[in-house]
């Protein structure tokens, strides 16, 4: 039997009085895709970063590479010459070089010499893509080319390089960093598709994701970490969704009705927002209501524009046309501007939470105070009194770990998304838009995350929730619509939410 690909003993890594990894093992074998999951915070970044020679792991852990015994910590960019390669969320592609120079930088650079031949580059980009079935112009503009096929390429990319330094058929580890956070489910399957090609050329594969449904279509075996700890590793097939949610938050979640709010009529409620003739990005002429109490749910594949409504009604995208009406007021869409939104009582919590809901490097006070400053004497700040407010709202929230003076880049994904709800929803908004919610966000924080959302239902607020994940929408929603080339095509609501129904509906539309 051939030795592991990868094996992890007695990991550890320690950050002041804080062990976030304890004493773990992990085996990956030869030719397998190895699913790694836990809740924000569980682990599996330190580990990943350990790898990476990004983090010194603490004495006494171990590393071994196909049986070979490696010595830790790994320098920066070590990790190659073992034919390891990673692909992170983010992809690190650059939107503004071309095709063949995002396949090609590195080596380009590393390769030195005064000459390029452009043509033998493009042929090679050429034959490369041809590999794995992706049809591509080198020359085309990386910011013109759709999302999923960006990840296909950065896959393409990593697995060329971890082929060179291993020859082809020869193994190497790719290491996936939730690839499928930002794909519809189209690209998704032509993602799984790339990754057992991968496989069937003898790669091993670590796929780490929040998504539990593609880790049991994807991976061979699964291991779950929980507080830095190895809770279990088995093969996929004697799992399940429930056993796997269980293991990774360390109790039984509740029972999906008792997480469901749209079971509750709101039919006979008066409508609380009103949405006319909305036009903008992929949107067009669109109408729609959201009443008193109700979670409204928008879908539909890629480019079909319902995650251009929230930012479109939060005038962070411009519209052509559209008149939005609250409380009784309206506004001309074509003239909204996020700052008049606010004084609307809008809030928007975008899909982009890093980017365009938060402020990395300040500190969650600083983050959380920003939409209140005038409430507490803009003149004269009291600090004492904004971390007193962050503080009852990091409770509330249960935001972990709850320093307010910590920088928010520090956070877990989940605990960042948390914070960015407890900085809106304490302006006690008329209005919640969200885009894609708790992507990205693992099974623990997405219960919380969905009971916040249904309190704040229950108040009386109304909710605009844009996502293309189906259960998400079958457990939040009152009633769902779904769009198809800019319009609403069909309305669902009652027993036709589903998470089957939602993507059966999208599909045939």
């Amino acid at each position: 039997m051939k030795a592991p690909r990868l094996e992890f003993n007695h990991l550890s890594k320690t950050f002041a009085a804080t062990r976030a990894l304890k004493d773990l093992s992990l085996l990956v074998y030869p030719a397998e895709i190895h699913g790694l999951v836990g809740q924000n915070g569980s682990g599996k970044s330190t580990l990943i970063k350990v790898l990476a020679g990004y983090y010194e792991s603490d004495p006494g852990s171990e590393l071994r590479i196909d049986g070979n015994p490696v010595r830790l910590p790994l320098k920066p960019g070590e990790y190659r010459q073992y034919g390891i390669e990673f692909v992170h969320q983010d992809l690190a592609l650059i939107p503004s070089l071309t095709v063949l120079e995002n396949l090609r930088a590195q080596d380009l650079c590393l390769k030195g010499g005064w000459y390029i031949s452009w043509k033998d580059e493009i042929q090679a980009a050429r034959d490369l893509m041809k590999q794995f079935d992706l049809d591509l112009d080198p020359l085309a503009r990386m910011e013109d080319i759709a999302v999923g096929t960006r990840a296909l390429l950065a896959i393409i990319r990593a697995t060329d390089a971890m082929q060179r330094k291993r020859g082809a058929g020869q193994g190497g580890l790719l290491i996936l960093d939730e690839p499928t956070a930002f794909l519809s489910g189209t690209d998704v399957k032509r993602l799984f598709a790339l990754i057992r090609q991968i496989k069937g050329r003898g790669a091993s594969v670590i796929f780490v994701s929040h998504d539990i449904d593609e880790v049991l279509e994807i991976t061979d075996r699964v291991t779950v970490i929980r507080d830095g700890a190895l809770i279990v590793t088995l093969p996929t097939v004697e799992a399940n969704k429930e056993m796997l949610i269980e293991k990774i938050v360390g109790h039984p979640l509740p029972e999906k009705d008792s997480m469901t709010i749209q079971s509750e009529s709101t039919d006979d409620l008066p409508p609380k927002i009103v949405v006319q003739d909305l036009s903008g990005g992929y949107v067009r002429g669109v109408s729609l209501e959201i009443l008193e109490n109700e979670i409204l749910g928008i879908t539909g594949l890629h480019g079909s524009g319902f995650n251009d409504v929230p930012s479109l009604l939060f005038g962070a995208l411009p519209a052509l046309t559209g008149l939005l009406t609250i409380h009784g007021k309206t506004f001309q869409l074509r003239e909204m501007t996020p700052w008049k939104a606010l004084e609307a009582q809008v809030a928007l919590i975008p899909v982009d939470r890093r980017g365009a809901g938060l402020v990395e490097d300040l500190t969650i006070v600083e983050n959380v105070s920003l939409p209140v400053l005038k409430e507490f004497n803009p003149w004269c700040l009291k600090h004492a009194k904004l971390r007193a407010n962050t503080a009852t709202l990091l409770k509330d929230f249960e935001v972990r770990p709850s320093n307010g003076e910590n920088p928010v880049r520090n956070l877990s994904g989940g605990n960042q998304q948390k914070v960015l709800l407890a900085k809106w929803l304490q302006t006690h908004p008329s209005l919640i838009l969200l885009d894609e919610p708790t992507q990205g966000v693992d099974i623990g924080a997405r219960e919380q995350i969905y009971q916040v959302l249904q309190n704040q239902a229950d108040s009386g607020t109304a909710i605009l929730c844009a996502s293309s994940d189906y259960e998400e929408l079958a457990i939040l929603c009152h009633r769902v619509l779904i769009f198809s080339s800019g319009r609403i095509v069909e309305e669902l609501k009652g027993a036709q939410l589903t998470k089957e129904n939602i993507a059966q509906r999208i599909h045939i539309d």
